[in-house]
């Protein structure tokens, strides 16, 4: 594994997704000031892409499909008509955020079940979080109900993929 010489590797990742080379990584990670070489941004570029060459198969896979198809389609079936004009950047990201989109609304459904009879209601949503009220007293009740949902919603939409939730308890929700 390569030591990250600075604090937030996620960048390169992010600009890979984005079908950024090394060389432009590397660029815009000394505009940011981090103190990196070249050579150690192209192995990991490498190593990122032997490790991980199923995705970017995938990745084209889904490209290809949804430009002669003109959509893109969840695992549910809720279908994306595209432009001709679509970037291939927002085609490999449609999939995931639509895919990921489907099971938190799933996850809202089963919480929604789970809560009957506990008291406890979904107050608010934003992004990817889940905003709950309960009593002190449910908290723990509350947490399984909640975890053991958005992880089956997930689970369903995406067998292939472990999700596991991360559930936060705060005094407020602001």
């Amino acid at each position: 594994m390569l030591a990250s010489p600075f604090p937030n590797p996620g960048l390169i990742v992010l600009g890979l997704n984005n079908r950024r080379s090394a060389y432009s990584n590397h660029q815009e990670l000394t505009k940011l000031g981090c103190s990196v070489e070249l050579a150690w941004v192209k192995r990991l570029v490498a190593g990122y892409f032997s490790k991980l060459a199923g995705i970017f198969k995938w990745r084209q896979t889904i490209v290809g499909r949804a430009k002669s198809e003109k959509q893109v389609r969840t695992r549910i079936g809720r279908v994306i008509k595209i432009a001709d004009d679509v970037t291939d950047n927002s085609l490999l990201n449609w999939p995931v955020q639509a895919n990921g989109a489907d099971g938190f609304k799933l996850a809202l459904c089963l919480i929604s079940r789970g809560l009957e009879g506990v008291d406890a209601r979904i107050v608010h949503t934003q992004h990817d979080e889940i905003i709950i009220e309960a009593r002190d007293a449910i908290e723990d009740q509350v947490r399984e109900i909640v975890k053991k949902s958005m992880e089956a919603a997930l689970g369903r939409m995406i067998p292939e993929v472990p999700f596991v939730a991360e559930i936060r308890v705060a005094e407020a929700w602001g």
